[in-house]
């Protein structure tokens, strides 16, 4: 069961070519280009992202090396691929040549994961485009994706390998995963910055706990009403944790629309959700309220990566975790607070 409610407001109103390592530096996304696999709508969605946040693009790929004691590579063969794999990305680079995003390319040699994950902490770059499997692997990330997402570094764009045979044309709506938490909330600047840029629509989305209580034997009626009482507490505290959101971002010049999910599993929910509210793209934190430090990316943010049938941007939280959550001014009447107590 849902709930969803809209407030509209008004939107808020270098050319590209082929490069070397040095040039690269000044861009902010990274697409991981796998020469067996069309590429051109990571592209596109690397370059809406690196609009809004006002970044260039570069086209990277990995020549895998192998690992001591495999046959050794004749050195021929071996400058023949990484011609091909060079002219193949200077064509692409060429094909999506804008005044507005400027692409570079360059081409790498060793363990995937570990290449792609030195050049962003080199080049300071911020997202890392990938696209995900289709198929059979379509639920699952590829062993490079999942390396590069334990590594930590940076914000991760996650394509569809099923929506490389579509036509990128922007977005409309920007779907972001609310819990409550402060984590959670660290996603809305970039969300709005997308929205901005792409006079799209910003839908908030939270999805209440299920009551979960120990059941052993028959169910009685005082366990059904303790539990209607939690789902209506959950319910009444979820919308107006979402009024509140919406509030705090009535001067972000967007439209912003919210929407209240209850009953069942948050992962599963929110995947209904997103293509319930035919969203284009997703921006969600890698962690929420859990926010287990040994964790790379969390159990939702994982779930979603692999599910949604829609690209999902994965921010995370740099720096000192900050007091940002919505909720930070509020206080409750009859509540003495630490504070106040000190006399």
């Amino acid at each position: 069961m849902s709930t969803r409610s809209a407030t509209a407001f008004p939107p808020h109103t270098g050319k590209s070519r082929p490069d070397d390592a040095r040039r690269t530096k000044a861009a902010g996304v990274i697409v991981c280009v796998d020469v067996g696999h069309d590429p051109r709508a990571m592209i596109g969605h690397a370059q809406a992202v690196a609009e809004a946040f006002g970044v260039g693009v570069v086209l990277v790929s990995v020549i895998e090396t192998h690992g001591t004691g495999a046959k050794a590579i004749d050195p021929l063969d071996w400058e023949i691929r990484r011609r091909e794999v060079s002219t193949h990305l200077a064509y692409l680079a060429k094909e999506f040549s804008s005044e507005d995003c400027e692409i570079g390319v360059l081409v790498l040699e060793g363990q995937p994961a570990d290449q792609i994950c030195n050049c962003a902490k080199k080049g300071h770059h911020d997202i890392l485009v990938m696209s995900r499997g289709s198929g059979e692997e379509r639920w699952r990330t590829s062993k490079v994706a999942r390396g590069v997402m334990a590594s930590g570094v940076g914000a991760v764009l996650m394509v569809p390998a099923e929506s490389t045979a579509k036509t990128f044309k922007g977005y409309n709506r920007v779907f972001v995963p609310l819990d409550g938490s402060s984590l959670a909330e660290s996603a809305i600047p970039k969300a709005i910055r997308l929205a901005r840029t792409h006079r799209s629509e910003l839908v908030l989305c939270h999805v209440t706990p299920e009551p979960v209580l120990t059941e052993i034997g028959p169910v009685d009626s005082e366990t059904v009403a303790l539990k209607d009482r939690i789902s209506q507490h959950n319910r009444r505290v979820g919308q107006c944790y979402l009024d509140r959101a919406k509030h705090s971002l009535k001067d972000a010049g967007v439209p912003v629309s919210a929407r209240l999910v209850t009953g069942g599993d948050a992962r599963r929910m929110l995947v209904e959700a997103i293509a319930e509210e035919i969203a284009d793209i997703v921006v969600m934190a890698s962690h929420g309220k859990s926010a287990h430090a040994d964790v790379a990316v969390g159990d939702v943010a994982g779930f979603i990566l692999d599910r949604s049938a829609v690209p999902v941007l994965m921010v995370r939280q740099t720096g000192k975790r900050k007091d940002n959550h919505i909720f930070r001014n509020a206080r409750s009447e009859g509540v003495r607070h630490p504070a106040d107590m000190v006399k």
